[in-house]
């Protein structure tokens, strides 16, 4: 980028900036976590993780890796009666009893756990500041962090205990770690490459596109150095290393099993594989692969489970992930970020400028690519939260190179002036967006979308809602006076562990209901009532369209019914 200085010298207000934004993004999280009842995820991942720290056990839960749901779990440690509290409980009932044992203080135990998310969201904010920083100067480190510290994306899940947000953290630190080998060759940074690479994995499944990516940075580090030798031996060490971290990650079990030894999904792309290459040893635990089968084949199903635009599916669309982050990313930083590809090459500094912004976009498109061709799991914006980071950073760098343009009076003043007005309105807006909806910031959708409020046409499941709206329906119900509700809604938990008397919404219904737009739509999913107990098929609560809403208490529906 042309005329972009390489270095400032920021005041010490300015050394200050990027503290205040972490700040800001901190306090924005927790407030979120204070007011979001437990989800749908978090029903099942922090009990996972408390099985897991207690036994050691992965089996219940193979289609999500050991450390993530270790890290969520970790803060329970000072709370032992916690581990106590599941031990007997069969594999599939591990979720509900922990919720049944620890009824009178589940809030406060999720929400300890929530603070290990927070935590690594601010670890992400602050790689986010130093690579683009790095990359595009000081001033684009603190753009980020204000693209960072304001994405309602990133706080939607930056707050609550899922592996969405540590998964990205670690995606983003490979991207990096790929970068600096790029950057600077050495066996140092192949062995810090290989580190970050297995700890992403072991954190989330979907960190396996990763692995093309890596190959690419090896395969373009040669071509640029013309030292095919020493690039072979940085790749043998990066692959060593991360299999020796997947391995360490799953004590070794079951490493060097064949893939015909699995149970495999039989119609999915691992059993295939393995009727070509039945006896090949494999160097991963199979507790791994098991898990890579299930998360490209458990969406597979027959009865429509999917919902884009007005319309379910069973099958879904190869474009579902492409469309989700254009309808849930703010405006403002698609335009930085889409802008940024082309401005990143015009630097003429022998290609490492466009080097580091390769690696940026890379793996964006292999995240993208990835979910286009499984088609599993269409149900959020949040399987390609990895994405939003390394957007950032590039609009960042975009954003600084126009302000700095303007800033160092060379030029007509209409040319220097208009772009870093229109850049300014852009990161206004894309502040003001994300203050307007918090701290409902699952609720978030752009201006494409219809924004907060119209968003539920496009996209629901956890795009929209996954059960955090019952503390809100609570003091709804208490300032109305509505002392029992008939409730749908999308979620695990018990109403009554938040003191909702509830009971089950059905075609006998009379006068004000609550119901969750992701059933309205037709998602099939289970009912936690006890009336509702149980799978509710597609279309169960559909009739419902021809009653509109009346209020909106967060994402759910008040509605009246005749």
């Amino acid at each position: 980028m042309d005329g972009l200085p390489e270095k400032h010298s920021p005041s010490r207000l300015g050394r200050a900036i990027p503290l205040l934004l972490l700040a800001a993004f901190a306090v924005q999280a927790t407030t979120a976590a204070l007011e979001d009842s437990v989800t749908i995820d978090e029903y099942f991942h922090v009990p996972y993780g408390v099985h897991l720290l207690d036994t050691g056990d992965i089996t219940p839960d193979l289609m999500n890796p050991p450390l993530g749901k270790a890290l969520l779990a970790l803060p329970l440690v000072l709370w032992p009666d916690a581990f106590t509290s599941i031990r007997g409980a069969p594999p599939g009932g591990k979720a509900w009893a922990f919720h049944q044992a620890n009824r009178d203080r589940y809030q406060a135990v999720i929400l300890a756990c929530r603070g290990m998310v927070i935590l690594a969201a601010l670890a992400l904010g602050v790689l986010v500041f130093a690579w683009a920083s790095r990359l595009y100067g000081s001033r684009a480190g603190t753009l980020a962090l204000v693209l960072f510290a304001f994405s309602a994306d990133l706080l939607g899940q930056g707050h609550l205990a899922t592996l969405d947000l540590p998964g990205t953290l670690f995606f983003t630190l490979t991207c990096w770690a790929a970068w600096r080998l790029l950057d600077r060759p050495g066996f140092r940074a192949a062995t810090l490459l290989g580190v970050s690479l297995g700890v992403a994995v072991l954190t989330k499944l979907s960190c396996v596109v990763l692995i093309p990516v890596v190959l690419l940075t090896l395969v373009a580090g040669a071509i640029r150095e013309r030292r095919v030798g020493r690039w072979l031996a940085y790749a043998a060490l990066a692959g060593g290393v991360a299999l020796l971290v997947l391995n360490l990650g799953y004590g070794f079990a079951g490493t060097g099993t064949s893939l015909a030894a699995l149970q495999l999904a039989p119609n999915g792309p691992l059993a295939a594989l393995a009727q070509r290459i039945p006896d090949l040893p494999l160097p991963v635990p199979a507790a791994l692969i098991q898990g890579l089968d299930l998360a490209t084949t458990s969406g597979a199903t027959s009865e429509p489970t999917y919902f884009l635009a007005g319309e379910l599916s069973a099958k879904g669309w190869w474009y579902y992930h492409l469309a989700a982050f254009g309808l849930k990313t703010s405006l403002p930083l698609l335009v930085l970020g889409i802008a940024s590809i082309g401005l990143a090459f015009r630097r003429r500094d022998g290609g490492g400028r466009a080097f580091g912004t390769a690696c940026l976009f890379a793996p964006v498109a292999a995240l993208f690519l990835a979910a286009s061709l499984t088609g599993a799991l269409q149900i959020g914006v949040r399987h390609v939260l990895a994405a939003v980071p390394l957007l950032i950073i590039p609009a960042a760098g975009i954003a600084a190179f126009v302000l700095d343009r303007a800033l160092a009076g060379a030029g007509p003043p209409a040319r220097r002036w208009v772009p870093a007005i229109l850049v300014a309105a852009l990161l206004t807006w894309h502040v003001a967006g994300t203050v307007a909806v918090g701290p409902r910031y699952l609720q978030f959708f752009n201006e494409i979308a219809g924004g907060p409020e119209g968003g539920h046409r496009y996209l629901v499941d956890s795009n929209l809602e996954c059960g955090q709206d019952l503390i809100r329906l609570k003091d709804y119900l208490d300032e109305h006076g509505i002392a029992e509700v008939p409730l749908a809604y999308f979620g695990r938990v018990d109403p009554a562990i938040y003191g909702i008397r509830a009971v089950p919404l059905d075609r006998n219904t009379h006068g004000i209901a609550v119901v969750s737009p992701t059933f309205v739509a037709g998602r099939p999913y289970f009912g936690n009532l006890d009336a509702q107990h149980g799978w509710l098929p597609a279309g169960t609560f559909a009739w419902l369209r021809d009653h509109p809403p009346i209020d909106r208490v967060g994402a759910l529906f008040v509605v009246r019914l005749p």
